[in-house]
């Protein structure tokens, strides 16, 4: 049975707020549990914040699937949004970049417990490094950075290449100077408007970035214009999720370019696919990419 909505908070929005940033922080403490994911959920629909509250209750639904409530308010939410004739890609986007800059420690607090996880021969790692080694690779770029968790793996690989980072948020930058060290360059930037000269970089990557990005066009071009030799987006890809996990809404945050047809888009871009590599447990594509000339 679906759970009734609540029609007008009943908290005051500042109240709202305050209730899902504690939430957000007692889950990078507390890890994946269902029923605290769904309450963090639950004040973000408080606040009025429904992409935020859909996320919870999908990552609920994900890592605790006999916890039925969460799929109860998923379904609740998304009943309610269609009553109103409001599509669920049409939800007005909160702001994904000052949410960031907002969670950036208690992000990553939890990346920092899932390292211990982590392994050196990660799939979508590997990747990288097949690609950086297949070319002139001694300056690489790495727009929409994050915490640094994959740059810190590839510079250990490849000590002797010059990586440099670039992230919005001066906070997540801090976070990930602090896991690479003093061995990579990290910038604050908007991808869309890198701040770099044409040819910079011999070969740049993603890793799940572009995703949050607005204008992916746009930041795919600027990658372009500051790589010589190639690049490599590890990507979101409508076309390699499974049709069943798309319809449960894994789209439902992401402003950016979860799109049907790359290859149209890269085409537009003047770069030519060299390769394609899918990661389907991370619902993530890889697209080894050169310039066109």
């Amino acid at each position: 049975m679906d759970m009734p909505l609540p029609t007008q908070p009943t908290l005051s929005p500042q109240e709202a707020k305050r209730l899902f940033s504690r939430g957000v922080e007692l889950v990078a403490r507390h890890g994946r549990n269902g029923p605290l994911i769904t309450a963090v959920g639950d004040a973000a629909l408080l606040a009025g914040d429904h992409e935020n509250a859909l996320a919870c209750y999908i990552a609920a639904m994900h890592y605790d699937p006999a916890f039925q409530p969460a799929q109860e308010k998923c379904n609740a939410l998304v009943k309610d949004l269609q009553a109103r004739k409001l599509l669920v890609g049409d939800i007005p986007l909160f702001h994904f970049q000052q949410y960031c800059e907002d969670t950036a420690a208690q992000y990553d607090a939890l990346v920092q417990d899932r390292l211990q996880h982590t392994t050196a021969d990660n799939p979508i790692i590997q990747c990288v490094l097949d690609f950086l080694q297949r070319r002139p690779a001694r300056h690489v770029l790495m727009p929409c950075c994050g915490v640094g968790v994959e740059l810190a793996w590839i510079h250990t690989a490849l000590p002797a290449t010059q990586f440099t980072g670039l992230d919005w948020s001066q906070n997540v930058i801090t976070c990930a100077q602090r896991r690479c060290g003093d061995g990579v360059e990290l910038v604050q930037g908007d991808v869309c408007r890198l701040p770099f000269a044409d040819q910079t970089f011999d070969c740049a990557f993603t890793i799940g970035g572009l995703m949050a990005v607005a204008n992916g066009r746009q930041a795919i071009d600027e990658i372009r214009r500051v790589s010589r030799t190639g690049i490599l987006l590890i990507e979101s890809s409508l076309e390699h999720i499974p049709l069943h996990d798309l319809m449960r809404g894994i789209r439902l945050i992401t402003p950016g370019i979860w799109m049907h047809r790359y290859e149209a888009l890269f085409q537009e871009c003047h770069l030519h696919t060299e390769n394609i590599a899918t990661f389907p447990a991370a619902y993530l594509t890889g697209f080894s990419l050169t310039p066109l000339p």
